[in-house]
């Protein structure tokens, strides 16, 4: 398969794909190293409008991040700020909205504690990432970065800008700061925001939302900063990722991988490479 066709399957969200550049996202990127069975799987009569598949941790993740774009388009166009029961209520809506669109291999109870998950993990993000939004200038809006002599393009949707910041929300397992530093997918952020501005962000941010040590949810800010070499060390990585694509490589998860798990893969019951199948 030629790589004009393939970057076409691959990034269907990103229209206008160059046939001379091969278009990639970071998400692909990330779903191709931690598993390339996934990767394929993901992709299989997949049009790029809904997942298909779908866990609960997947969909509270999905329900955060709808609540934050409300409130980042807010800031942006200079609105007043949603309220803390006005981001729960788009919280839950949103959950529930991703399992009527997608199969979810779930108990009816645990899809409904994760619902009320989506909720206190939105009101988290609310009382204690909201306030510290600055002005916006983009908002879950697709950037295009291209990268001449690599042949390369790299597409991605952050889920905000701010002028030097760029900003990420991750829901779930609670990040740390080497994490943070290391996050490749906050330096393809980081290139996406130079090819827009010309320069270089001063900073990059992870939003932490997570449960607590009481079983509740709380938020909080990992702060970074990205240098030339990083950018320098993705852009190796994008290339062989890119390679291996073209190659049909499907290399399945590590063992002892979290991510491999019945209760975070949408592909468990059906993947013949996991542990037990």
């Amino acid at each position: 398969m030629e790589a004009t066709e393939m970057s076409s399957e691959i990034e269907p969200r990103y229209p206008g794909a160059d046939k001379n550049f091969f278009r990639i996202s970071n998400s692909s990127i990330e779903d191709f190293l931690r598993c390339g069975l996934f990767f394929w799987f993901r992709r299989e009569g997949h049009d790029g409008t809904s997942r298909g598949f779908t866990t609960i941790p997947m969909a509270i993740g999905t329900a955060v991040s709808a609540a934050a774009e409300v409130a980042y388009l807010r800031k942006k166009s200079e609105e007043p700020l949603p309220s803390l029961r006005g981001l729960v209520d788009v919280a839950v809506a949103a959950y529930d909205r991703e399992h009527e669109m997608s199969y979810v291999d779930a108990a009816p109870v645990d899809v409904c504690q994760g619902r009320d998950d989506a909720a206190g993990a939105a009101r988290a993000w609310g009382e204690l990432i909201m306030p510290t939004i600055g002005e916006v200038l983009w908002a879950e809006e697709p950037l295009i970065a291209r990268f001449e002599e690599a042949g390369l393009e790299l597409a991605g949707t952050p889920d905000c800008i701010e002028p030097d910041l760029v900003r990420d929300t991750k829901t779930g397992k609670p990040w740390n700061q080497r994490r943070a530093d290391r996050s490749r997918q906050l330096t393809g952020y980081g290139l996406l925001y130079r090819a827009q501005v010309g320069s270089r962000p001063q900073r990059v941010a992870v939003d932490t939302v997570h449960r607590n040590g009481r079983g509740g949810w709380t938020a909080e800010t990992l702060w970074s900063s990205r240098t030339e070499r990083d950018e320098a060390a993705y852009l190796e990585i994008a290339q062989r990722v890119h390679n291996a694509i073209q190659k049909g490589v499907a290399v399945p998860a590590p063992e002892g991988a979290w991510w491999c798990a019945e209760g975070w893969c949408p592909f468990w019951s059906r993947c013949t490479a996991r542990p037990g199948a």
